[in-house]
């Protein structure tokens, strides 16, 4: 689970900066709230918050591969889709679903956890379980894809950003 929220506060870091440095990726038409408007006149702190919202909404509502592919959505960075394994994103977003079991289920395998492997997935999950059966038996190995496939993709994710930094700042000069 851990090794998981670092990987997800990693996107969540990715997201913040770009949006931070080139804010008119956010849209024309923001949502502001008036306590975040009128926090003591500090406009770096209301920009802040917009940002964090942003960023936290967008993590939550999404799975891993959308959170992934959505760099290339919403700031056209073609490079990291290309550059991560379709493999590498469907263990990823196993472990996601795995962690959920963790978090929130006791760790048991239940209904919800068996649809969605079936329904993104199909045929190509790398761990099998069975409804009602416990994820902790593969826990060491889950464990190490995650820190493996994580790793791997941070490098890749930060490598597309900072090679594609001239062409966001460009494009966002003259959005």
């Amino acid at each position: 689970v851990d090794v998981y929220s670092a990987f997800e506060k990693f996107l969540s870091d990715c997201f913040y900066s770009i949006y931070l440095f080139f804010p008119k990726y956010l849209g024309e038409k923001i949502t502001v709230s008036t306590h975040d408007l009128f926090i003591g006149g500090d406009i770096e702190l209301c920009k802040k918050n917009i940002i964090e919202l942003e960023v936290k909404s967008f993590i939550q509502a999404n799975h891993i591969i959308e959170i992934v592919s959505s760099f290339k959505k919403k700031f056209s960075i073609k490079k990291i889709e290309s550059s991560i394994s379709k493999d590498d994103l469907n263990i990823l977003y196993e472990i996601s679903l795995i962690r959920n079991l963790i978090t929130h289920n006791n760790s048991i395998v239940n209904r919800v956890y068996i649809e969605q492997v079936k329904k993104f997935l199909k045929d190509k999950a790398k761990y099998e379980f069975h409804e009602g059966e416990t994820v902790l038996g593969k826990l060491e190995n889950l464990t190490q894809d995650m820190k493996d496939i994580s790793t791997k993709v941070c490098e890749k994710i930060a490598e597309a950003i900072i090679n594609d930094s001239n062409r966001l700042k460009n494009h966002h000069e003259n959005m």
